[in-house]
């Protein structure tokens, strides 16, 4: 038996009886209560969810995996690679491809990173342990952990994906298959590749988790440019993944194998990158799209301080995800998706700190605004000032964020200036310098940086008050703009060409794009916004407040 899903991207999908059982889950059909993006507060019509980007990227994954087999084969003769290993490979490759968002939270990456709570007296993260336990192999849960240790983990919603793809529908295999599935999802690859079967594993978990090209990113940046109407290159991805190769390379006296592409899809791996490039730069990063992330962490935020008290653990685990689920408040809360978040976003009381921004979210005419919406016009902003003048500003930006962060989640880029965060700020200050179990540096250097932040915080009231504008700032952050093609020269990306022995780096081949060049502006590691509570329709221009500002911080410093 066999299943036909038309999809609007890529046309009828066609699933065999045990893939069909598994769309038909409960956790399967969850995702069709994930929004895949939260760039509807920019593009309405993008309503798309993660169960089609799922089943899309399934989709490609097995259209890789013909053409990968096939070409493996020819270019391989000579390698005894048998029938059976394909087979069992390309099984996992595709239950990876089809659960690899199983585990993603409501809310998709703005909520992931509430799973990394610690939630016990322990100190550890779940997510962290659990997936080590399931997959139970000495040497991964080595890498892994090392991996932490390096802050190179996988992303929360990976992890959690893994742990359910096991518990839920890969119980009964084996503990390597189990630990292929994990590290393709995750994009563990194995460290010994000199064997062409580890090789077509390392290519294949490069395939499906990568850092420039892979089978997850060509669905969504296809799926969200047609969703938002977003006007980017076209991308052939037939010709893409039917050129997708294995390359092996001298290492010592071993061989070394990596995913590599055929010449022919050249032009359109550099499609990838301008399209890639694209959503990052002028959607992702929009301070719209920002600001939007940051009320629903503050949504988030107040529905765990309600309920999390309430619950075993936390709303945001693995539990809530599944179909028992969890009770709180005689409530069962399972399937964890967006509605679930927005219903109880809504029974917060009007006295929670986190009001202000829940209100917010339900009602867009009183969100603040952006004095800039893009990095080209902070750019633009900053060049109006000189070398010095943007040094000053920048260097002050990144003292407040810096001091305003300490006890925060590390994962939220943000930061609120008003008198209640004042307030807050001073009492913290006299609790810590009440307790005599704190040493007198550390209430010393606590001080100093409460001197500092109401300092910072006088500036932004006095430039309220000379604006005719409420004290009540937002500022969220983002890493700068650097394009993928970087990432080629790492040569984290290899094009096959018959007439040379190696296989070269992309890097080398393309010369569309240069590195990017490390110039008096985005030398300066962060993109930053400032929200602010517009009074009719007169704003605040960007030339303006950093004119302003600029002689308000040269000011307080003489």
């Amino acid at each position: 038996m066999y299943k036909l899903i038309k999809d609007v991207v890529h046309g009828y999908i066609s699933f065999d009886e045990k893939l069909t059982s598994i769309i038909n889950s409960s956790e399967f059909q969850r995702l069709k209560n994930i929004r895949q993006t939260s760039y509807n507060s920019l593009y309405p019509s993008s309503l798309h969810d993660r169960f089609t980007h799922s089943i899309g990227v399934y989709e490609l994954g097995r259209y890789a995996f013909e053409h990968f087999q096939e070409n493996v084969s020819t270019d391989y003769k000579d390698k005894s690679i048998s029938a059976d290993f394909w087979k069992k490979t390309k099984e996992i490759f595709l239950l990876a491809c089809l659960l690899h968002d199983i585990g993603h939270s409501p809310f998709s990456h703005t909520g992931e990173y509430f799973y990394l709570r610690k939630h016990t007296s322990e100190d550890s993260v779940y997510i962290y342990d659990e997936l080590t336990k399931i997959v139970n192999k000495p040497n991964f849960s080595d890498q892994f952990k090392e991996s932490i240790k390096k802050d190179d983990v996988a992303k929360p919603h990976e992890i959690m994906s893994s742990i359910i793809g096991i518990k839920r529908w890969l119980s009964e295999y084996s503990a390597d298959d189990k630990e292929l599935f994990a590290r393709m999802i995750i994009g563990l690859q194995y460290k010994d590749d000199s064997k062409i079967e580890i090789g077509i594993y390392n290519a294949l978990i490069y395939l499906l988790n990568s850092s420039v090209i892979d089978v997850d990113k060509l669905d969504y940046l296809l799926r969200d440019k047609m969703m938002t109407g977003f006007e980017g290159v076209s991308i052939d991805t037939e010709r893409l993944l039917a050129s997708v190769c294995l390359v092996s390379q001298k290492a010592g006296h071993k061989e070394k194998y990596h995913l590599a592409y055929y010449k022919n899809a050249l032009s359109v791996i550099e499609n990838v990158v301008v399209a890639h490039d694209s959503e990052k730069k002028w959607i992702q990063t929009h301070a719209v799209v920002s600001y939007d992330s940051f009320l629903v962490q503050r949504c988030i935020k107040a529905i765990e301080s309600n309920y999390s008290k309430e619950a075993p653990s936390s709303v945001f685990c693995e539990e809530a995800l599944g179909y028992d689920g969890i009770k709180i408040n005689g409530q069962s809360i399972r399937l964890l998706s967006d509605a679930d978040i927005i219903y109880l976003a809504k029974q917060i009381s009007t006295d929670d700190p986190q009001y202000e921004y829940i209100d917010e979210y339900f009602n867009r005419s009183i969100r603040k605004k952006a004095i800039w919406k893009s990095e080209s016009e902070f750019d633009l902003m900053l060049r109006e000032l000189g070398d010095d003048n943007r040094k000053l500003f920048v260097d002050w930006m990144d003292d407040l964020s810096e001091e305003l962060k300490t006890g925060s989640d590390s994962f939220e880029h943000a930061i609120v200036i008003n008198e209640t965060i004042k307030e807050k700020l001073q009492k913290d200050y006299e609790l810590k310098q009440q307790d005599s179990d704190i040493p007198q540096t550390e209430k010393d250097s606590a001080l100093e940086i409460l001197t500092s932040v109401e300092q910072k915080f006088s500036l932004f009231e006095e430039f309220a008050n000379s604006n005719g504008i409420r004290f009540n700032f937002v500022i969220t952050w983002h890493k700068r703009f650097t394009s993928n093609v970087d990432k080629f020269h790492n040569d984290d990306v290899l094009i096959k060409y018959k007439n040379f022995d190696q296989p070269k780096p992309i890097g080398s081949v393309i010369s569309t794009y240069s590195l990017n060049k490390q110039s008096a502006i985005n030398r300066f590691s962060r993109l930053y916004y400032i929200y602010y509570n517009r009074n009719g329709e007169e704003t605040i221009s960007p030339k303006e407040f950093i004119l302003e500002f600029i002689e308000l911080i040269k000011k307080s410093n003489s």
